[in-house]
């Protein structure tokens, strides 16, 4: 079993490599390296959650690129390691922040949040961020929870 912090850095070297995709420009690899989860989603008795399709994912992060333009700069801000998160079923979670300047726009807090999965990998199972210019949050791709 890992420790914490051994967790922690597993999952930023998965994060920036997913993050490394995405400014690139390549949404369908991107998918591919998401959590099993976060394509599709959760059925529990609490809640239910649809998964993300890779169409989906691939035009969301599409309009979010065109909107935002090229990263200029990305700096990690925190890194936390949790198993329990408000919004998802229990399991081992990198909840990651970083502070990223876009070159059509600033972002106060870009956030990437990892879930080991079976085969021990860290996978994207969230990613979300703020613009600085309100407090509004963008989801990509958020999908909704229904009881």
């Amino acid at each position: 079993m890992q420790t914490n912090e051994a967790a922690e850095q597993a999952a930023v070297s998965a994060a920036e490599k997913w993050l490394a995709l995405v400014d690139a420009g390549n949404f369908e690899e991107s998918w591919k390296h998401t959590a099993s989860l976060f394509k599709s989603g959760i059925s529990e008795k609490h809640f239910f959650r649809s998964g993300v399709t890779k169409q989906q994912w691939q035009s969301s992060l599409s309009t979010v690129h065109d909107l935002l333009g090229e990263v200029v700069l990305r700096r990690l801000k925190s890194k936390r390691y949790t198993k329990d998160l408000p919004w998802e079923v229990t399991a081992e979670y990198v909840v990651i922040e970083y502070e990223t300047t876009y070159e059509r726009q600033m972002i106060r807090t870009e956030k990437v949040i990892l879930t080991k999965e079976s085969d021990g990998e860290w996978r994207v199972s969230g990613y979300l961020f703020k613009v600085a210019t309100s407090n509004k949050a963008m989801h990509p791709t958020r999908n909704q929870r229904a009881s």
